[in-house]
């Protein structure tokens, strides 16, 4: 075979097997804007949930907007109806704990490094326990099931644009 009979055969491969991948659903940009009490809400998780299990999720901005990816593929969600759950929580501040200087030098010296870690752990459990109940909206809009909030994902990409309006 001379040159281009390799080329075109090359080809003719490659376009074989991108033509056979298959890149998953095709998904359509949706996204909307959660509000609380007529406020954007930043750093919300919105999660749409389809009957057979699948989702589609997105984080608000600051302007409380928000694009959905489904199942980790970005760029919208598939078409199909969706319940719709919509969560923000405090998050733990980052806490850091010093090491010790160097090796122990004795066994009192392990001791107390030892000592401090414990407190330092301690500390950092205590501050985290505070944060077990840290729902900054509304505990039912965080189940689909409960939220009010139920959806379309359209092909007509200009009709998933969704608004959350959440209140007390």
């Amino acid at each position: 075979m001379n040159k281009f009979s390799w080329k075109c055969l090359a080809v003719l491969a490659l376009g074989c097997f991108v033509a056979g991948c298959d890149s998953g659903p095709r998904v359509y940009k949706a996204g909307g804007t959660v509000t609380y009490n007529g406020q954007p809400v930043d750093g919300a998780q919105v999660t749409f949930a389809y009957d057979n299990g699948n989702f589609a999720n997105g984080i608000t901005d600051a302007n409380g907007k928000f694009s959905l990816t489904y199942l980790g593929t970005p760029g919208g969600a598939v078409p199909g109806k969706c319940k719709v759950a919509v969560v923000k929580q405090k998050t733990a501040a980052a806490m850091t704990m010093s090491g010790p200087s160097g090796p122990p030098k004795s066994k009192e010296d392990f001791d107390k490094q030892r000592k401090d870690q414990v407190e330092g752990m301690k500390t950092i459990a205590g501050e985290n326990a505070k944060l077990a109940d840290t729902a900054l909206l509304p505990t039912k809009y965080a189940d689909a099931t409960t939220s009010g909030f139920a959806f379309e994902i359209s092909t007509d990409e200009s009709k998933n644009n969704f608004t959350l309006d959440l209140k007390d």
